[in-house]
């Protein structure tokens, strides 16, 4: 049996655990190992064909305490006896201020191991010298595989660098015969969000004052509405909180529903988003999973990463940048579904498939 060693966000992130989930599922005769934390060997339970390593485990501190070199000798035992190491993530490659440190952990797996990158976007970047550096260790990589056309035209020039849709275009939604008259949001935390070093956190007031402005229009409407988080971690369900709480009195008993992302309950996230009528998304990946069931779609966006995807696959319908500093009307919102404004999602489906190609020769 071949055998994978697996980098991805593991921090509960329905978007990248969508990522994990995919991979796996595309090869299942194929063993996967995550170096990860205990609370997702109850995430990823339903995946018999991945193992995940506790990192935290008592064994795994034994070994530091005897030796600090121990415990990254541990893990290099499990990589060298994969196949490849695959790193499937998404904004993987933002110049931080310790970037040097950074790439010389790319480095170091890039020379040691067949190493794959697929699912990535690079940016947002600040100096020439990252961009240099980092050209010269995806030359040592088996594949890089970026899902915006911006990060392939940076690199371009290496033979092994290649562009497709992103990954969950490829993903198989559910089909549901009732569709509510709901509208599914998906929202986020100013207060954590970054862009390379900008904070967002000056434009979370009025974020959450168009948020809570747009939902007063749906529930006047008549629509039922979702507000959903993706990741605790990274704020969403405060996010959500603070929006109820500043809605108050003006919800609509019944009306307004949370849902919130507990590393178990992915099928039913996406059963709601797919029985909805319309997805109103400042997550990336509410975006991407929203054209992926054939839904309008509203974004609302936080970094440049989605505008460059949206301009990819050629995405006509309005949107909202939170960056602007502009009022969000609830009509400017409603437009996109009363023009019934969908993408068609069978070339993306087979173009992002693409992100794999390199790694079905090895593996299938």
């Amino acid at each position: 049996m071949k055998k994978v060693f697996l980098y991805a966000y593991d921090q509960i992130n329905l978007g990248d655990d969508l990522f994990i989930c995919t991979i796996v599922k595309r090869y299942p005769n194929v063993k996967f190992y995550i170096w990860s934390e205990k609370k997702n060997e109850k995430t990823f339970k339903s995946l018999k064909n991945l193992k995940v390593i506790n990192k935290n485990s008592r064994f795994k501190k034994i070994l530091k305490r005897i030796h600090t070199s121990l415990f990254p000798r541990y893990k290099s035992w499990y990589e060298k006896r994969c196949d490849a190491v695959v790193y499937i993530g998404g904004s993987i490659f933002i110049e931080y201020d310790n970037w040097k440190q950074i790439l010389s952990w790319w480095q170091y797996e890039a020379k040691e191991y067949p190493f794959y990158v697929i699912g990535a976007n690079f940016g947002p970047y600040k100096s020439e010298d990252y961009k240099k550096q980092l050209e010269q260790i995806f030359r040592q990589m088996q594949d890089v595989c970026f899902r915006d056309y911006y990060s392939y035209a940076m690199f371009k020039n290496c033979c092994n660098v290649r562009y497709a849709p992103d990954i969950l275009f490829s993903l198989t939604m559910p089909t549901e015969k009732i569709i509510r008259k709901r509208i599914f949001i998906s929202v986020i935390d100013c207060k954590y969000k970054e862009e390379g070093a900008n904070k967002l956190d000056e434009f979370s007031s009025l974020y959450l004052e168009n948020m809570v402005n747009l939902i007063k229009g749906y529930l006047m409407n008549h629509f039922t509405v979702v507000l959903c988080s993706f990741c605790r971690k990274e704020g969403d369900e405060s996010a959500v909180r603070e929006i109820v709480k500043l809605l108050g009195k003006d919800i609509i008993k019944g009306k307004l529903q949370t849902l919130f992302y507990t590393g178990e309950n992915r099928n039913n996230i996406l059963q709601t988003l797919a029985s909805s009528e319309y997805v109103i998304a400042s997550r990336f990946h509410a975006v991407i999973l929203g054209i992926a069931a054939g839904k309008p779609v509203f974004p609302i966006i936080y970094s440049d990463k989605t505008v460059r995807v949206l301009q990819d696959i050629g995405f006509q319908g309005n949107y909202a940048d939170i960056r602007k500093r502009k009022k969000i009307s609830y009509d400017f919102s409603l437009k996109n579904l009363k023009e019934k404004y969908i993408l068609s999602t069978k070339e993306l489906q087979k173009k992002a498939e693409k992100h794999f190609v390199k790694l079905d020769k090895l593996l299938q």
